[in-house]
């Protein structure tokens, strides 16, 4: 599945808004069954990234132990993100019509 073909969501929509505002924070309740399965969709897509060890190493590759461990669960891919918020705000809103 490519992300033209991802089906969206209000909650998929707040997650990679959230990573993309705020990298360094994990998102609330991400252990949710819901929330889980669109991480790790995101994470198929290459839209955010687990900081398991061998990321860290390879982003990160003088961090202390310390400061690893204090890194977030996830990161986000912020080109992919950005190209994705910018989609996004592109969307017009809808506007409220009289039918006769």
């Amino acid at each position: 599945m490519g992300i033209k073909r991802m089906k969206i969501s209000p909650l998929k929509i707040e997650i990679l808004l959230f990573y993309y505002c705020r990298p360094t924070e994990d998102f609330p309740n991400y252990d949710s069954p819901a929330q889980r399965q669109a991480i790790n969709e995101f994470i198929e897509l290459g839209l955010l990234y687990g900081h398991d060890a061998e990321t860290v190493d390879r982003l990160y590759p003088n961090i202390e132990l310390e400061e690893a461990d204090a890194l977030p669960l996830y990161g986000a891919n912020r080109e992919a993100l950005k190209l994705y918020v910018d989609a996004l705000c592109r969307v017009e809103l809808p506007t409220r019509k009289w039918v006769v």
